[in-house]
C-alpha cells in the first residue's frame, strides 16, 4: 500500500562514549564509524546502566522524552522534557536543544557546539553530533536528526538521544542517558474524541542495544525495517494503539539478530492532551532475551479536515532482560497507510 506522508519523522540513534569526545558516528557504506571501542571500565559499565535505566522508564509527554531520570517506585516515570528547534537557512540546519528536569540537570545546546556531520543512513534524515563541557566540568553529547528541508518548511520533526558524562560520578545513578522525539506540527488533540474507526501506520525504527556474553559487556545500533501499528478509535474513551517492531538487525552489519525476533508493543490508550500522547508496555524477545519495558508516543500531521485521521505517530521505545543482560533504547516513526482509515 502506499505511504501517506502527512508529516515527516525524524529516527535516531546514538552514539556512546566515556569521557573522551565520540570519534564521530558514521554509516556503514561510507564516511566514519562509531567511536564505541573508546568506552571501557566503569565508563561502559555506567553508561549501559543508565541506557537499561531509561529503558524501564515510562515516557513523558510534552515532547516525548523517555530517559534515566525518574521519580516514582513501582513505576518509573520521565522527568526530563528535552524540546528542539530546527531551522533551515539556505541550505545550512540549525539546531537549538533544551532539557528541563525537575531532578536532574537543565541544559542547552546549539549547532555551534562542536557540530560533527551523521552519516547514519536512517531515511535520509541529516544528522549532527553536538557536544560540550558544561558549567560543572561534565560532558554532554547530543545526537539531532531532522528532515527540515527548505526554508518555509513548516511540517518537520527533529528527534535524537543524548548521554551525559559527569565530572563527578559516585556511581550510574548520575549518568544521563535518554531518547526524545519532537515537532512543530502536532496532532489537534481537540479532534481526537469525533474520530472513529480504525488507522494503520508503517514505519521503521532504530536505537541502541547493550549484550552481555560470558566474558563483556558490548554496545551496538540497531535498526528494525518494520514498525507496524493500530490505532482503534473506537476502544476506550478516545482509542487505543498497538503494534509490533519486527525483522531486527544490527545497523553496521546488516545481519538480523535471530530470525522471528519481534518486539510486542501492547495497547495503550490515547490521551484527549498533548497531541494524543499514549504509553505503554513492550516485551519481545531479540537474540535470545527475552525483554520487557515502555513505549510511548504521540500524534502528528494535521489533515484538511477535522475529521481526518493523524497522517503520523512516533515516540520512544525501551526494553531489558531481567537479569540486565540485555537492553535497547531508541526511537519510532510511522506513516498513515492510505485506504486504511473506516473514517
Amino acid at each position: 500500500m502506499e505511504l501517506q506522508k502527512y508529516s515527516k519523522i525524524a529516527l535516531t540513534t546514538l552514539c556512546l562514549a566515556g569521557a573522551v569526545a565520540l570519534s564521530a558516528c558514521g554509516g556503514s557504506g561510507g564516511g566514519q564509524t562509531a567511536g564505541l571501542s573508546g568506552i571501557a571500565g566503569n565508563e561502559l559499565k555506567n553508561s549501559t546502566t543508565a541506557m537499561r535505566d531509561a529503558a524501564s522508564a515510562q515516557p513523558k509527554s510534552g515532547s516525548v522524552t523517555q530517559s534515566s531520570n525518574t521519580t516514582g517506585e513501582d513505576v518509573k516515570i520521565t522527568v526530563d522534557t528535552v524540546n528542539v528547534t530546527s531551522e533551515y537557512n539556505s541550505g545550512r540546519i540549525t539546531h537549538t536543544v533544551n532539557k528541563t528536569s525537575t531532578t536532574g540537570r537543565s541544559w542547552e545546546i546549539t549547532s555551534s557546539d562542536n557540530p560533527v556531520e551523521l552519516e547514519l543512513d536512517i531515511e535520509a534524515f541529516k544528522g549532527v553530533e553536538l557536544s560540550k563541557k558544561l558549567d560543572d566540568n561534565s560532558r554532554l553529547y547530543v545526537d539531532v536528526y531532522t528532515d527540515i528541508g527548505s526554508d518555509n518548511d513548516t511540517d518537520y520533526m527533529s528527534g535524537g538521544v543524548w548521554l551525559l558524562v559527569p565530572a563527578d560520578a559516585t556511581s550510574a545513578n548520575d549518568y544521563e542517558f535518554g531518547a526524545f522525539v519532537d515537532g512543530n506540527d502536532g496532532f489537534d488533540a481537540n479532534n481526537l474524541q469525533a474520530l472513529s474507526g480504525k488507522a494503520n501506520y508503517a514505519g521503521k525504527a532504530t536505537g541502541v542495544y547493550s549484550f552481555d556474553n560470558l566474558f563483556s559487556r558490548s554496545i551496538g545500533y540497531w535498526d528494525a525495517d518494520k514498525v507496524e501499528l493500530t490505532v482503534n478509535f473506537d476502544e476506550g474513551s478516545i482509542g487505543t494503539i498497538s503494534g509490533k517492531v519486527s525483522e531486527i538487525s544490527d545497523y553496521y552489519t546488516g545481519t538480523e539478530f535471530e530470525e522471528g525476533d519481534e518486539i510486542t508493543l501492547e495497547s495503550a490508550p490515547i490521551t484527549g492532551s498533548n497531541s494524543g500522547f499514549f504509553t505503554g508496555t513492550l516485551r519481545g524477545t531479540v537474540n535470545q532475551k527475552d525483554l520487557t519495558g515502555n513505549w510511548g508516543g504521540q500524534f502528528f500531521g494535521n489533515g484538511d479536515r477535522t475529521t481526518d485521521p493523524p497522517g503520523s505517530v512516533a515516540g520512544t521505545l525501551g526494553g531489558a532482560a531481567a537479569d540486565d543482560s540485555a537492553a535497547f533504547v531508541g526511537a519510532f516513526g510511522a506513516y498513515r497507510l492510505i485506504g486504511t482509515s473506516d473514517n
